[in-house]
This record gives C-alpha cells, sequence and structure tokens, in this order.
C-alpha cells in the first residue's frame, strides 16, 4: 500500500469515526426522554414510521391500526428508539460523507438517496415483523434482533459500494 493510499484510507477512518460518533452522540442526547423539544419531535418521526407501516399492512390485514407509537391487529408492535433503523442510517451517511474522493453534491446525493432506500427497507422490516408476529410468534426474536439488523447492514454496505461506483464514474474517477 503506496503512502498515499494509506494516508488517504486513515483519512477516511478518521473522518468515519468523527462523523459517525456525532451522528450517534447528537441521536442518543436527542432521543433521551428528558431532551424536550427534540424527544416530542422523535416521537413524532416515530408515529409517522408507524403510520406508514400501518397504512401498507392495512392493505394485507384491516384490523390494524396506530395507537400512538404502537401498530395493533392481530399482533401489536411498539415502534420504539432503535425501530426506526438510526444506527444503520447513521453508518451509511457517515461512510458516504467520509469519502473525500467525490464532491460534496454527490455525498449528499447519495446519502439523501441511501437514506430514502433504507428507510424503505425499514418499513418493509416493520411490515415483515408484523407477520412473524402473526404467524411464527416464537421466531419473532431471531427476526427482530438478528436477521433483520444483519440484512439492513448488509443493504448499506451494497448501497454504499453501488454509491461509490456511481459517485466515481459520474465524477469520471478512475481506480
Amino acid at each position: 500500500m503506496s503512502s498515499g493510499t494509506w494516508s488517504e484510507s486513515r483519512r477516511f477512518a478518521l473522518s468515519y469515526a468523527a462523523i459517525s460518533g456525532s451522528l450517534f452522540a447528537s441521536y442518543f442526547v436527542f432521543t433521551f426522554p428528558y431532551s424536550g423539544w427534540p424527544y416530542a419531535l422523535f416521537t413524532r418521526y416515530l408515529h409517522v414510521y408507524a403510520l406508514v407501516a400501518a397504512t401498507l399492512l392495512r392493505a394485507f390485514d384491516p384490523l390494524v391500526s396506530v395507537s400512538q407509537n404502537d401498530i395493533v391487529g392481530r399482533t401489536s408492535l411498539a415502534i420504539v428508539r432503535g425501530c426506526d433503523g438510526s444506527e444503520v442510517l447513521i453508518l451509511f451517511a457517515g461512510a458516504v460523507l467520509a469519502s473525500h474522493l467525490h464532491s460534496w453534491r454527490l455525498r449528499l446525493v447519495g446519502v439523501v438517496v441511501g437514506i430514502a432506500a433504507l428507510s424503505a427497507a425499514n418499513v418493509a422490516r416493520i411490515c415483515s415483523l408484523y407477520f412473524v408476529g402473526v404467524h411464527a410468534p416464537s421466531s419473532m426474536e431471531l427476526w427482530h434482533l438478528e436477521l433483520w439488523p444483519l440484512i439492513l447492514v448488509l443493504l448499506a454496505v451494497g448501497l454504499f459500494l453501488f454509491w461509490g461506483r456511481w459517485a466515481s464514474a459520474r465524477a469520471g474517477v478512475t481506480g
């Protein structure tokens, strides 16, 4: 590895750690129940997640409704901190923003499109967990805590790699 590549790799790693660390700190401070209006805004955000998932679920189960941040029907799901996929969103956004090889415009496009795709996947995760709860409740813990987090991380890595190739092609970067 040449010194230029090592330097660039170290720059990426340090930037990634700083950006992701700052985003995680902000997320945990502002979603803490005693943070006042940021927590109220975050609770509203979780309610919107519940509404979107419930709207999709109603196409298959008309009994589904939303009560605050809970999806209620043949089974119930509480949409709480962590259910919004923030961890994977932060890791993805940190990686894209730390990519110094590309312009800020390409990085912002990557963050916006990636967050939209990961958020859609997270809504699919919530909907699938509802059906796991209805049809296979004994496997809920496996799907909720093991399989879906892995799927979301793999999707985020895939999106980051896809974005890197796309951004390099747009910028005319070789290598």
